[in-house]
């Protein structure tokens, strides 16, 4: 058993989020075909999906974002925590 310093651990589980986060980011950008939501394909469910939304802040004009989803459900769930909430399905 080779023992890790705290340190090292700490750089990396570091290092590991900062690419995950960087790799999110691009996502938002220019969306990869998997749905943001639930990471499985955004097309899955063809002809449904995959459901592209846009998203932009009235003050940030240039700065767009891209969301890609599988199916309604994965959007409004999305949706929902958007706004503070929860999805909760009706009947």
């Amino acid at each position: 058993m080779v023992a890790i310093s705290w340190s090292r651990r700490c750089v990396t589980a570091k290092h590991h989020f900062e690419a995950a986060l960087e790799e999110h980011l691009q996502r938002l950008r220019y969306p990869d075909g998997d749905c943001i939501y639930c990471g499985y394909p955004a097309n899955q469910h063809y002809p449904v999906g995959p459901i592209t939304i846009t998203v932009a802040a009235p003050d940030d004009g240039d700065t767009l974002q891209m969301h890609e989803f599988c199916e309604w459900r994965c959007f409004a769930r999305w949706a929902a925590q958007q706004a503070g909430g929860d999805f909760v399905k009706g009947r």
